[in-house]
């Protein structure tokens, strides 16, 4: 990669982004080392969920709500979070964000029931929430534009090994090491406390745009309309689905509605009042050409990666009676294919622009295809028989995960780019709650009727259809994204 300029000596209290201190390559270091982390709790998990469901005596419901409620957090905070570290500086958003992460992890590790387990996630994901937004606008701001889709590339690598090393890291640490599920939380105080200490010096200190009050409501509205869908599709099944859970499921309908209507009431009010506070989604976002697009298509692109690994690895470990170990080790096609697609997906992207993300797709298809056809086949099919499959999955995460958020923030504005970032990062998250909400109810549904390994064989093989049709719809959006050429739209005040 090229060398990362030196810090600017300029004012770190001017206002603009020109006046940014450029990032260094350890300030860059901190940033991925802490959007790892947190992404990787949102898949270590998933190796470690026997060993939770037989020590806190769980059912299936709030295995799920563990799982997605950490998603569910992060993405309602994920908005806010942004424009708080637009309002009061990105630096300092950062460090609180990781310092209440490294403390919801304690608390998870200490979890003594089910519920004070997905207490303490949802905390989690609500600190996420803060923090995560930081390392996408200081990338955007603090890197000169012909290193920005090295970086993001870069960072696109992170993301996605960061999803599939997850279950890898986990059965290490539950089975030859044996340390139990609790480890799999406990792995992040160290981290979080050295990139804790280091993002103190090492981050550039980027100018507060003081002057008008964040929205708290509108981060309110989103996270009840999120909690309304999330809950009523967690515990549906386990309760008859009861006529007062669509009552809720409808009402989450009228809050989102809310949310958009007071954003674009704020969004008229505050080009005049700067006492008001300032939309956090705010609608000058949508006029970047392909910004609406690109947003929908991540939606829909993490409901299909969010839960495969869920259904994939209790298929492993509870159906094909595998180790975490095992089960983990089983990722690594995937992630050493996306590994590989993500490193070179700037030259993908330099060839077919936008397209890159319609190629990605199409693999994930021929992928879980692929997985489909080899269940269907073999009556009891070795993790490494599936190899082949996630291998070409992997490759096709990479060229999407990698480029994606260079592709989708190339002409939003710097003065927005907290703001798009998180509103961008929350599609990703809320798809990735609403996926594993929608195909976990799916799964265990057909589980039911299906008992033995059998079973769980055929129910994955179901369930993989839901993966080819979120893809084959991702694909569909990312042929609507405009061409590199496209020109940017003008700076604008918000």
């Amino acid at each position: 990669m090229t060398a990362l300029a030196p810090p600017s000596r300029r004012n770190p209290k001017s206002h603009g982004s020109s006046l940014v201190p450029q990032l260094t390559r350890p300030a860059l270091v901190v940033l991925l080392s802490a959007a790892f982390m947190q992404l990787l709790d949102s898949t270590i998990v998933n190796v470690a969920v026997p060993d939770i469901r037989a020590d806190l005596h769980t059912g299936s419901s709030t295995v799920e709500l563990i799982m997605a409620g950490y998603q569910a957090a992060f993405a309602a905070v994920l908005l806010v979070g942004g424009r708080l570290g637009d309002v009061h500086g990105r630096r300092r958003l950062f460090l609180l964000g990781m310092a209440g992460f490294v403390l919801a992890s304690v608390a998870c590790g200490l979890a003594g029931t089910g519920s004070q387990l997905v207490a303490a996630r949802f905390a989690q994901g609500a600190f996420s929430g803060l923090m995560f937004p930081q390392v996408l606008a200081i990338l955007k701001v603090s890197t000169p534009p012909a290193q920005r889709p090295k970086v993001f590339g870069i960072y696109g690598a992170t993301v996605g090994l960061s999803t599939v090393l997850g279950p890898v890291l986990g059965g290490v640490l539950i089975d030859p090491l044996d340390a139990g599920w609790r480890s799999v939380f406990w792995v992040n105080v160290p981290i979080g406390l050295a990139a804790l200490a280091a993002g103190r010096v090492l981050l550039p200190n980027t100018p507060p745009q003081r002057g008008r009050p964040v929205d708290l409501f509108s981060a309110a509205l989103l996270a009840s309309a999120l909690l309304a869908v999330l809950f009523p599709l967690t515990f549906g099944r386990e309760n008859g689905w009861p006529i007062s859970g669509f009552v809720v499921m409808a009402a989450a309908l009228v809050l989102f509605g809310l949310f958009v209507r007071r954003q674009a009431r704020l969004d008229s009010i505050a080009r005049h009042q700067q006492a008001k506070p300032a939309p956090v989604a705010p609608l000058a976002l949508f006029a970047a050409p392909g910004f609406a697009v690109g947003a929908a298509a991540n939606v829909v692109f993490f409901a299909g990666i969010g839960p495969f690994f869920f259904i994939f690895l209790l298929t492993l470990q509870l159906g094909m009676g595998e180790s975490a170990l095992t089960a983990g080790l089983a990722t690594v096609p995937f992630a050493a294919l996306g590994a590989v697609s993500s490193k070179r997906s700037a030259l993908f992207a330099r060839r077919l622009g936008s397209r890159v993300l319609v190629l990605g797709c199409g693999l994930q298809v021929a992928g879980h295809l692929m997985l489909m056809a080899t269940l269907q086949v073999a009556d009891q099919p070795t993790p490494w028989a599936l190899a082949p499959a996630l291998a070409v999955a992997g490759f096709g995460m990479g060229l999407f995960v990698a480029p994606v958020t260079e592709i989708v923030l190339r002409h939003v504005p710097h003065e927005l780019a907290g703001a798009a970032s998180g509103l961008l990062a929350t599609c990703q998250q809320v798809g990735g709650a609403v996926g594993l909400a929608l195909l976990g109810t799916l799964y265990f549904h057909l589980l039911g009727a299906r008992p033995g390994p059998a079973g769980f064989q055929h129910t994955l093989t179901d369930a993989l259809w839901w993966e080819v049709a979120v893809f084959v719809l991702a694909a569909a959006m990312c042929l609507r994204l405009p061409s590199p050429r496209t020109a940017p739209v003008q700076p604008t005040t918000v």
